[in-house]
């Protein structure tokens, strides 16, 4: 399914981006700026607008839809 419009903010799908490429809250938190409690926020009204139960099914509904695209991991969770 492609095309449908993205209806999280940039800063949410800064903070999905994230989470897909560590895998790690803290490293993620990191990555963008904030708290993990911030991103964990992030996280949560994510979830909620996409109507998913967890990251990674949120983070694999947005690359379906190519809102989330170039998210690979190498082995220390960096992004390549």
């Amino acid at each position: 399914m492609t095309g449908d419009p993205c209806p999280l903010t940039p800063r949410e799908l800064d903070a999905l981006r994230a989470m897909a490429s560590t895998g790690g809250g803290k490293l993620a938190a990191r990555r963008i700026g904030v708290r993990p409690c911030t991103l964990k926020n992030h996280l949560n009204a994510i979830n909620h607008k996409l109507g998913t139960f967890s990251t990674t099914q949120a983070a694999v509904y947005a690359v379906e839809r190519n809102w989330l695209t170039n998210v690979t991991i190498d082995g220390e969770g960096e992004r390549t």
